[in-house]
């Protein structure tokens, strides 16, 4: 499974396969490090109970993603990108 975010044109696109278990057993040996969606003080959009949410990149988000083992939750780089998802969804 993948996560994926919105872009600026509103499409979805795949950014990041997050399998901890061949991270944890071979990217940590060969020094590879971890790539998520937004750097640290970015601002993020996501959907939560029908509503966007406005966020701001931290070492949480980070543990979020991580933790999102069913990978349900949707990265939007801008707060209009998500409200199209948002409308084209419901």
């Amino acid at each position: 499974m993948e996560k994926i975010f919105g872009e600026m044109d509103g499409n979805i696109q795949n950014i990041h396969s997050d399998d901890d278990f061949w991270f944890g057993l071979f990217g940590r040996k060969m020094g590879l490090k971890k790539v998520y969606p937004f750097a640290e003080g970015d601002t993020y959009f996501t959907i939560e109970d029908g509503q966007v949410v406005e966020s701001t990149w931290d070492c949480v988000s980070e543990e979020i993603f991580d933790d999102d083992v069913e990978e349900i939750m949707l990265y939007f780089k801008s707060e209009d990108d998500a409200n199209k998802f948002l409308k084209q969804t419901h």
